[in-house]
């Protein structure tokens, strides 16, 4: 800790399994191993311990004082089978320990071709975000998707998993996209990824796009009648009911992050354009009066709400500032000023 470390990741504990013979057996020596461990954390870092390697049931029950646990398959930089395989797996197994640690999907490398990608899961994946760049290798404006100015995580609520239409294929090796969901404070997230890979010798259709559908009923437990929903690779934003399903088609590898909006009283407030989990931004929305929305936003940036009409003033702290407003696509931009906290205040008097 003198050295400026303030935390730690213990690797291959899993492997006790392998070595309790004669000294007990696997579940008392993890017992033995597991307080010792969380004890000497909890001294030396304040309990700041990530598990890895260690999905072993004896482990993931005697996970007292640490909760973060590492859910996935290795970050294979050099196996491009693997990508599709890394987001699968992290939401497979967050699916079921999500329960009870909160999942860690593992590190990426920001500048790799495939960081995009990756960061695209981590948005949705409700997880912490740590990255193993070489030094002056990291891609600044790929991580300034993910954190804010203040160095915060825009984290969703819950571990992501996966949609129930894909829960019992593999997206690895069928046509089917990988569909993580997710939920925000008013927002809802959907995270859409082609997840297979043609390897040498493989059947040509397996390097063809893939086509799904995405619908509001793909994120569990969100409510509302009509959805405003922003796609953020693509900067679109379209209208679905609640039954209501579109198409996606991606090629070998791709992804897209969908951001769902209910709408209420002709409003939708999306989030920051410029953050793959542009609702994770946003801490309450609603109707402060009958011609008064509110938004209350973290940080700043460009901030998207679909509107109806067209509002006559955008305020912040009785201050007016500008906006854009498209006819066509009813989309409403706000330049919001850098703040922990900006309350926004759209006027239709």
């Amino acid at each position: 800790r003198l050295q400026g470390v303030d935390g730690v990741k213990v690797d291959s504990q899993a492997t006790l399994e392998g070595i309790a013979a004669g000294l007990g057996g696997r579940v008392e020596m993890m017992k033995s191993y597991r307080e010792a461990l969380e004890g000497s954390i909890q001294t030396q870092f304040n309990g700041a311990l990530i598990n890895c390697m260690s999905c072993s049931s004896e482990m993931l029950y005697s996970a007292l004082n640490s909760t973060i646990t590492r859910s996935s398959t290795d970050f294979w930089p050099d196996k491009p089978e693997s990508h599709g395989l890394h987001l699968y797996v992290n939401a497979q197994v967050s699916l079921w320990f999500g329960e009870f640690v909160h999942p860690d999907w593992d590190m990426f490398q920001s500048g790799h071709p495939m960081g995009a990608y990756h960061a695209a899961g981590r948005a949705v994946g409700g997880c912490p975000v740590y990255v193993s760049d070489k030094p002056n290798a990291h891609d600044f404006e790929l991580l300034a998707k993910l954190v804010m100015p203040d160095g915060s995580v825009l984290r969703c609520l819950n571990p992501g998993r996966p949609t129930l239409d894909c829960l019992f294929h593999d997206p690895t090796r069928e046509a089917v996209l990988l569909k993580i969901f997710n939920q925000n404070a008013t927002t809802g997230v959907l995270g859409v990824f082609n997840a297979r890979y043609a390897e040498e010798g493989a059947l040509p259709e397996a390097s063809e796009p893939v086509t799904g559908s995405i619908s509001p009923t793909d994120i569990h437990g969100m409510e509302g009648d009509l959805f405003a929903v922003y796609a953020h690779n693509a900067g679109t934003i379209v209208l679905l009911a609640d039954q209501e399903a579109m198409n996606v088609t991606l090629s070998q590898l791709e992804h897209e992050v969908f951001t769902f909006a209910p709408v209420d009283g002709g409003v939708a407030a999306l989030g920051l354009a410029d953050m793959l989990n542009s609702g994770g931004a946003l801490i309450s929305v609603g109707w402060g009066t009958e011609e008064e929305y509110q938004v209350a936003i973290l940080g700043g940036g460009r901030l998207l709400v679909w509107s109806e009409d067209a509002p006559t003033g955008v305020y912040t702290d009785e201050e007016e500032i500008e906006f854009d407003y498209d006819e066509e696509t009813r989309l409403l931009q706000i330049d919001v000023p850098i703040a922990s906290v900006t309350l926004v205040t759209i006027s239709y008097e």
